[in-house]
């Protein structure tokens, strides 16, 4: 039998790597993985010594809301980043590749010998600097869920203001991710440029003119080269 992860992360790896003489602990999460439509966002939350824990802090996806807004409501400028890529970009490299990339690019940014970086998830890029890759780790640790809730709240906002552009397919709703809403959109309406051509089912819609009717629900791959360089937009909510 499998255990069961906490759902209430704690402080308790931070405060040792501060203990170990790091200044600053980076926790890194992602949003947006398996989402049809809209970009894939990776949120940054920097910790320090005098970080003050923020009540409620735990893995986004197991939080209301209108939790997730008020807890983000309670992050400073200083506190975090979010980072986007395209649906294009997904398309063109894959969202694994892309995802790495961005981290990639966030440890590049703000490395030094005094920071350490916790990662959610497992990945088959060796990162430079110090870091960890921890899957599920927005359960276990509280810098990685306070990322997940900066990337998932930033997400969700950008995919609500979309939907005023297009608005026959919901986002507001969804957020991009897959429902029977949705999928009834694209069978009705067809394919928008913030959809990922290279997921199911878009991608079968513009293969054969209509959605598979089995197993819709998994995600392409683009089976493209990985060793073009990608634009990522970097956006401070």
């Amino acid at each position: 039998m499998k255990k069961k992860l906490p759902n209430n992360p704690t402080f308790e790896l931070e405060e040792k790597l501060f203990k170990q003489g790091y200044k600053r602990i980076i926790g890194i999460d992602e949003a947006g993985r398996g989402c049809w439509a809209g970009p894939v966002s990776i949120g940054a939350f920097f910790c320090t010594q005098t970080t003050k824990l923020k009540e409620g802090v735990k893995d986004s996806k197991l939080i209301t809301p209108q939790k997730r807004s008020k807890i983000f409501a309670t992050y400073t400028a200083s506190e975090y980043r979010v980072y986007y890529a395209t649906p294009a970009e997904i398309d063109e490299y894959g969202i694994a590749k892309v995802i790495e990339k961005i981290i990639a690019s966030i440890i590049k940014s703000y490395n030094d010998s005094q920071t350490y970086f916790l990662i959610d998830g497992r990945f088959s890029t060796k990162f430079l600097g110090n870091n960890t890759q921890i899957i599920k780790g927005d359960r276990l640790h509280y810098s990685i869920a306070a990322a997940s809730i900066a990337a998932k709240v930033s997400r969700d906002l950008l995919m609500q203001n979309l939907s005023t552009a297009y608005q026959v397919y919901g986002f507001e709703k969804h957020k991009g991710y897959g429902t029977k809403g949705h999928y009834d959109a694209l069978v009705k309406f067809g394919i928008s440029d913030q959809h990922r051509r290279s997921f199911e089912p878009i991608k079968s819609i513009i293969k054969n003119g209509k959605p598979k009717t089995i197993s819709w629900e998994k995600r392409g791959r683009t089976g493209l080269s990985d060793t073009k360089k990608t634009r990522f937009k970097n956006h401070r909510s």
